[in-house]
């Protein structure tokens, strides 16, 4: 969660202080670390697994979610950013959006078998 919070708290004062190039790569950062989640939670490992849906707890489920997500996808703008950071945004939607579709599947299957 450290690790998490730190690159959030980044991307925050990166855009405030407008380094843009330290912004890009704190989202790249960003992108690789939403995959190592992902990759945990399809872990064969439970411990992996159950690390996973604590970390996914605090970022996206919890009363205060730590989710920077929509704050850049706000924050982009044409012409300001590279190509690169655009693809990772993409790859940082489409990660985060596959994970917690994944889990909302899982979560409504174990739902019905109840």
């Amino acid at each position: 969660v450290f690790t998490f919070n730190l690159v959030f708290t980044s991307t925050d004062i990166f855009y405030d202080r407008k380094k843009h190039p330290d912004l890009m790569q704190t989202v790249a950062l960003y992108q690789e670390m939403m995959q190592l989640l992902r990759a945990m939670y399809h872990s064969r490992d439970s411990t992996e697994h159950v690390m996973a849906l604590g970390l996914m707890d605090r970022i996206f489920y919890g009363p205060d979610p730590i989710d920077r997500l929509p704050k850049l996808l706000g924050r982009w703008a044409p012409g300001t950013y590279t190509r690169e950071y655009l693809c990772d945004l993409v790859e940082l939607c489409h990660t985060t959006i596959s994970l917690l579709e994944t889990n909302s599947t899982h979560c409504l299957e174990v739902e019905d078998a109840d």
